[in-house]
């Protein structure tokens, strides 16, 4: 990967081409970053209108997501009710009081349609990525932390053709609180963390760095759609 520092202001640049670029799920299309799986990316997060929008925070496995301005509490005590949860500690997750705990296990296992936040409000093919479409965006696209209209996050580009999505530093929800808006991105996948079933595997990164990293399944992450190319 190639990384730009936040702190050269030569590298802060506007990229006039995102800003006027529709959110490629409204016309059933996504970005093609000539990456070996063939996976198109969306332009925009999902629920935003536009690439430099934040859009909304989903817990995982759960399909509604909110805004910080919904007040929402992202904590064990709501998670899945939707579901009948008993869940009010990571210990109990991957248990018998989880309803998710079968998709839990296994590092390949990924959340079905049903509980995909992106298939539910996109349909057809969309879909949350998993975390070896993460690895795979990581290495195969160049990472550049940029400024775009006021937002920082990631430039992604394609080292196969000249297409790039761009991913804003967003943050995360705790409890009804927004962390690291603007420093931080919290991407979901559709896999769980193994080791620790209260985790779920995600995309992390600051204006340094970006790695595959976990998160508590209870707090609000960013989603970014992906769908097959086939």
């Amino acid at each position: 990967m190639e990384f730009k520092s936040f702190f050269s202001k030569a590298l802060i640049v506007a990229a006039v081409a995102i800003l006027t670029t529709s959110c490629s799920f409204k016309n059933r299309k996504g970005v093609d970053l000539g990456l070996p799986s063939g996976t198109l990316w969306s332009s925009c997060n999902l629920g935003a209108e536009k690439p430099t929008d934040t859009g909304l925070f989903f817990a995982w496995g759960e399909t509604v997501g909110y805004t910080p301005e919904d007040h929402h509490d992202f904590w064990w005590e709501n998670y899945l009710t939707n579901l009948g949860s008993a869940i009010r500690h990571w210990r109990t997750c991957g248990t018998s009081l989880d309803p998710l705990a079968e998709y839990t296990r296994d590092k390949n296992v990924k959340l079905p349609l049903e509980y995909d936040a992106a298939n539910k409000m996109l349909g057809e093919d969309w879909r949350l990525p998993t975390y070896e479409e993460i690895e795979e965006l990581l290495h195969f696209c160049t990472w550049e932390w940029t400024s775009v209209n006021g937002t920082l996050g990631y430039k992604v580009s394609s080292k196969k053709n000249k297409n790039f999505i761009f991913l804003p530093a967003a943050g995360y929800m705790d409890g009804t609180m927004l962390c690291g808006p603007e420093e931080w991105g919290y991407y979901l996948t559709s896999n769980a963390y193994p080791p620790a079933p209260g985790y779920a595997r995600i995309l992390y990164f600051f204006s340094n760095d970006a790695y595959w990293n976990f998160s508590s399944r209870y707090n609000g992450h960013s989603i970014r759609p992906v769908r097959s190319s086939k």
